[in-house]
């Protein structure tokens, strides 16, 4: 998910999804440094977003930074920002196991000599297909006193938050009057196709798959489309204030035309 995702939840039914939402919870109250880990795609990302949102100072600041593109400046303040809500923020670092042993080690001295004057860390490492981390234990981030960890499974190791995260986007993708057709069509015809694949691409694979159903049903129905999962919790509230503020308007206009006649009304009507 990109930077958008601060709109979503952390969807599914599996116990490995209820754990994770209970360890965010516990990590937003902590000041330490935090491990995630997964394949790409399970949501570590999002998971990361959710502790900060938890349990940061209002207005601080979230940074998402690549492993490899990770320099130590990216945990202080810019010019442009206000150094006290950096420092009470997060930093985001995916795909941490491609940190140089050289740059590693210098976070973690920096962690361990001056872990009050620099924002929370939290590591993203990346998991291969057998489960196993990616960095070495003579890697620097060995030594690194982790507050918490926890590792994200397999989409295909929780098939239960399938169905769960489909119907998310699907709810997600629709007007409240077209989501219970189109939840119903994709039942029929697409959900024994989705419970059975295997998702080497996790999350982001599924999103995508759903999206195209969205799409596709969207025009074979004459339906709306309001957009994909890390836009669209405030598409239903967007659509809501535009179709508010087009009945005020027509309202407006309406008491207008009652004080002012023919004219203004024939103009008003042309707008229309």
């Amino acid at each position: 998910m990109q930077s958008t995702d601060r709109f979503d939840p952390i969807v599914g039914d599996s116990e490995a999804i209820h754990d994770l939402r209970t360890f965010v919870l516990d990590m937003s109250v902590e000041s330490g440094s935090v491990l995630l880990s997964g394949a790409p795609g399970v949501g570590k990302r999002l998971a990361a977003r959710k502790i900060h949102a938890a349990g940061s100072f209002p207005g601080s600041r979230l940074k998402f930074v690549h492993g490899p593109d990770f320099c130590i400046d990216d945990l202080h303040a810019s010019c442009d920002e206000i150094p006290a809500l950096v420092q009470l923020g997060t930093v985001y670092i995916g795909s941490a196991q491609l940190l140089s042993d050289e740059l590693a080690r210098n976070l973690v001295n920096l962690i361990q000599t001056n872990s009050a004057g620099i924002p929370r860390i939290i590591l993203g490492i990346d998991l291969v297909s057998d489960g196993a981390v990616r960095f070495s234990a003579s890697s620097p981030l060995s030594e690194l006193e982790i507050c918490g960890s926890f590792s994200i499974p397999a989409l295909r190791e929780r098939p239960e938050d399938i169905s769960a995260i489909s119907r998310y986007q699907i709810w997600a993708s629709s007007r409240p009057e077209d989501f219970e057709d189109r939840w119903k069509q994709f039942t029929l015809t697409m959900l024994g196709e989705v419970l059975a694949r295997p998702w080497h691409g996790n999350v982001p694979e599924l999103l995508e798959a759903v999206t195209a159903f969205c799409s596709s049903e969207s025009k074979r129905s004459g339906t709306a489309l309001l957009g994909n999962l890390t836009e669209s919790v405030s598409a239903h509230w967007l659509q809501e204030q535009i179709d508010r503020m087009h009945e005020n308007l027509l309202e407006r206009w309406g008491f207008e035309d009652s004080l002012q006649g023919g004219e203004a009304r024939d103009a008003r009507r042309s707008l229309r």
